[in-house]
């Protein structure tokens, strides 16, 4: 004897396996465009996790002085949007304090252009020798910029407007 399911719920079982289907390549998705974003060998860092914090007199930047690291955040929109070998890219909001800024100087002869999309940032880190000049800590150098491809590791909640 062969057991018959009704009809609608033939549907309701197919329905309910389109969805953890979709839904499992979607997280699955999102894990391989994470991991291409950063270079092989780069320590991966966000600016939550780095950045002052009330009550700790030290920025999470110092442990990875001299490393290769990957950041993601945003360029902070220049007053010439072409052709940029460095610029300061922040965290989600404006409003962050500078100390949480970093100053990017890209390889020669890469240059960049702003957007409003998140870019994912890769080169080594070191303390800004002239503080003054930028009013921000750290610097990373010798860097590569291209567009971010998941929304992991980015600070605060961002949502595309285009």
């Amino acid at each position: 004897m062969m057991l018959r399911i009704p009809r609608s719920r033939q549907w309701a079982f197919i329905w309910c396996g389109l969805a953890l289907l979709l839904f499992l390549g979607g997280t699955i998705r999102e894990f391989v465009l994470y991991w291409q974003e950063a270079p092989i060998g780069t320590t991966r860092l966000d600016f939550a996790s780095v950045s002052y914090h009330p009550g700790h007199q030290t920025s999470g930047f110092q442990k990875y002085v001299n490393q290769q690291v990957c950041l993601k955040g945003f360029i902070y929109p220049p007053e010439d949007p072409d052709g940029l070998t460095s610029f300061l890219l922040i965290p989600y909001r404006n409003d962050a304090p500078h100390r949480d800024y970093v100053a990017v100087i890209l390889k020669p002869p890469l240059t960049t252009h702003w957007s409003r999309l998140p870019v994912a940032v890769s080169g080594v880190l070191v303390p800004n020798p002239d503080d003054s000049s930028y009013r921000v800590p750290w610097v990373m150098t010798d860097c590569e910029v291209r567009p971010a491809k998941s929304f992991f590791d980015l600070s605060g909640s961002y949502h595309y407007d285009d």
